[in-house]
């Protein structure tokens, strides 16, 4: 039987969702799919990965103004190269509700695939200063390895709580996965199966 949350109580509810550049399993750009999906999980924070395509002006997949409208989400801007019409750093988008946006960072992370970290410091309406570090990591051990050193620094050099969320490319948890270097900040995760996703 699921557990029943409390909602008298103040919560926060954050989602990570990789939308695979909008297109689904019938291999068609839906962005509209992705929104439905981001609108019925009521998040006051999501980290979207792949929220960019690929190629050429790298253009976000997203109407930010019609997303915006039917989620309540804004997105956060973010930092980015001239000529690009990305929403993302590197595809990672952040979205959120109740909160004042700080100060935004983009970070290139380390190895020999395009892979970015958004590093966004806001403060929530009832939690007060967070910092949220949105990632899409390698695929590649080593890299990902790498990566997840340099995100266990930024937690540790965090004054205020921290939540880092993203597609971890991570399915393992043993105590040589690449990810266990953020459990001494973190605390292990919940790992559950979400691929492929809906």
């Amino acid at each position: 039987m699921p557990k029943i949350r409390d909602m008298t109580q103040p919560h926060l509810t954050v989602a990570t969702y990789n939308i695979q550049k909008g297109i689904g399993s019938d291999f068609r750009r839906r962005p509209t799919r992705a929104a439905a999906v981001l609108e019925d999980l009521g998040a006051d924070i999501v980290a979207v990965q792949e929220g960019d395509r690929r190629f050429g002006e790298r253009a976000g997949v997203f109407d930010l103004g019609e997303l915006r409208d039917r989620t309540g989400l804004q997105p956060v801007p973010v930092p980015t190269r001239l000529g690009l019409r990305a929403h993302g750093w590197h595809g990672n988008l952040l979205l959120m509700r109740h909160a004042e946006l700080r100060e935004v960072q983009g970070l290139h992370l380390p190895g020999a695939e395009p892979r970015g970290a958004l590093v966004v410091d806001l403060e929530h309406e009832t939690f007060g200063p967070l910092r949220v570090i949105a990632v899409h990591l390698a695929l590649m051990a080593q890299a990902r390895r790498e990566q997840a050193r340099l995100l266990a620094r930024l937690v540790a050099e965090a004054a205020q709580p921290v939540i880092v969320m993203g597609d971890m490319n991570e399915w393992r948890r043993w105590p040589s996965a690449t990810l266990t270097v953020l459990d001494e900040q973190l605390g292990p995760p919940g790992m559950a199966a979400s691929f492929p996703a809906p």
